[in-house]
């Protein structure tokens, strides 16, 4: 990394030996991570990360610091949090709500609560007697019984 590419840190007196020790640190990490082997796990050496995790944990103890929104069309949600679950298009009326399953700052599902199903169009439920063929259409659910002979 060049010092240019870094931005200038303004009127801070070490400020300019400061942003050519961080571009040092950054080539040295992209040195080590050019000659990591492909493959490798994890993708980013420890080098890099620790790199990485020391000038995080220097923007979040810096005065006046906010950490960077999300990009656009992208949430958070905490591991337990509730999420609204909505209908196929619109955002009324709510169907229900959910708990999110969160691990390793991955979504890794929606956990609805004991008294809710999902039921999917075509779906068929043996039942005594028979079966049940569920039909979803424009948010509306019927179900069709069929006697077994």
């Amino acid at each position: 990394m060049r010092i240019e590419e870094l931005k200038n840190p303004g009127t801070y007196s070490g400020g300019q030996q400061l942003r050519a020790r961080i571009a040092h640190a950054v080539s040295f990490a992209e040195t080590v991570q050019r000659y990591r082997p492909s493959g490798a796990t994890p993708a980013a050496s420890p080098t890099a990360k620790a790199i990485a995790d020391l000038l995080l944990d220097a923007a979040q103890k810096t005065p006046g610091y906010s950490a960077p929104l999300p990009p656009s069309g992208t949430a958070t949600v905490a591991n337990s949090g509730t999420v609204t679950l909505l209908p196929a298009t619109g955002t009324t009326p709510a169907q229900g709500s959910a708990t999110a399953a969160v691990a390793g700052n991955t979504l890794t599902g929606l956990r609805l609560p004991a008294t809710s199903a999902v039921v999917t169009n075509a779906q068929v439920i043996n039942v005594t007697g028979g079966t049940v063929t569920i039909t979803v259409a424009n948010n509306v659910v019927t179900a069709a019984f069929t006697a077994t002979p």
